[in-house]
């Protein structure tokens, strides 16, 4: 990789590094105070996953405040609320509270880490890319793993734990604010259409074949590095159709849902099997959206004939 990447986005990558400290320790000492407060298994699970509900949140929020404001005003405004946040769950022991400062918790690490990953591609290249993005996670998994052994330096029960937290992300600004020299411009992306985005993407087929534990030790260790193509168990292609054999019923996931279905089961590519419905407002790239009233008696004969045909919701 060239030196050159590596010195303009050092700041980032350390900052990041401080900012993972603050947020692993942050999701074990809320865990833990929880069930010292005794607090019900339930209300601690709800408590934690208020932070996943903004973190989806802040996908949404922050790449227009990116557009706006610019990188660093971003990174650290958000840095910014989510050391008071954590302040304020240490002040204020109950339910309610760490349940909202923790969705305003994840709403700010999904700004950051969208403006850190944003950041890092904008100063990569296509030959440096990987390398840097496996350099970019190999920080924040290290950062996380060694923020457990923070818990050592100050009792849980107390404060002290929550302003340590405090102080590490706060600390995360600072190499970024000190180096605002190197900051990317402020692009406006390019949208694509999901029909378009259907159309020009193929069949991708992966395999991996891992024998024992130590297979699944170097598949670990060359994903995390970005490298996971040199593994030997590793296949890939594209096709437009392929077919798997066994000699009993095979396993698969359709949709998020698993099934198991009588070999083979065959994979195909086919132009035109699914039928993207854009809405009428998008003139010029749906023509057949604009035809269709969806309160017209025929659409809902139509939309009925489908439903009842057989196999329909097979």
């Amino acid at each position: 990789m060239p030196l050159s990447v590596v010195t303009t986005t050092w700041p980032l990558l350390l900052g990041m590094g401080v900012l993972m400290l603050g947020a692993g320790l942050q999701s074990t000492l809320l865990g833990l105070r929880a069930t010292l407060e005794g607090f019900p298994t339930v209300v601690t699970g709800v408590v934690m996953s208020c932070y996943y509900v903004g973190y989806v949140l802040g996908t949404i929020i922050a790449p227009p405040l990116l557009r706006q404001l610019g990188h660093i005003r971003v990174f650290a405004a958000l840095a910014a609320v989510a050391s008071v946040a954590i302040l304020v769950q240490g002040g204020f022991v109950d339910a309610w509270t760490w349940g909202s400062m923790r969705l305003v918790s994840g709403v700010c690490f999904a700004g950051i880490y969208v403006v850190a990953e944003s950041w890092l591609n904008d100063r990569a290249t296509r030959a440096t890319r990987g390398r840097l993005f496996a350099v970019y996670m190999v920080i924040l998994y290290v950062g996380l793993g060694a923020a457990q052994f923070l818990l050592v330096l100050s009792d849980p029960r107390t404060p002290a734990s929550f302003m340590l937290v405090s102080v590490l992300i706060s600390l995360a600004m600072v190499p970024i604010v000190v180096s605002a020299q190197h900051v990317p411009d402020h692009a406006v992306p390019r949208k694509v259409h999901l029909r378009d985005l259907y159309r020009n993407s193929p069949l991708g087929v992966v395999a991996v074949t891992i024998a024992d534990a130590a297979d699944a030790s170097r598949f670990a260790a060359l994903e995390a590095t970005g490298q996971v193509r040199r593994f030997s168990g590793w296949l890939e292609w594209s096709t437009q159709r392929f077919e798997v054999s066994a000699g009993g019923a095979v396993e698969v996931g359709v949709d998020g849902e698993a099934l198991t279905m009588d070999p083979p089961v065959v994979f195909e590519s086919r132009p035109g099997a699914l039928r993207v419905r854009l809405p009428r407002r998008k003139v010029g790239a749906s023509p057949a959206a604009r035809a269709v009233n969806l309160l017209s008696g025929s659409t809902v004969a139509e939309l009925w004939q489908v439903a009842a045909a057989p196999g329909s919701l097979a």
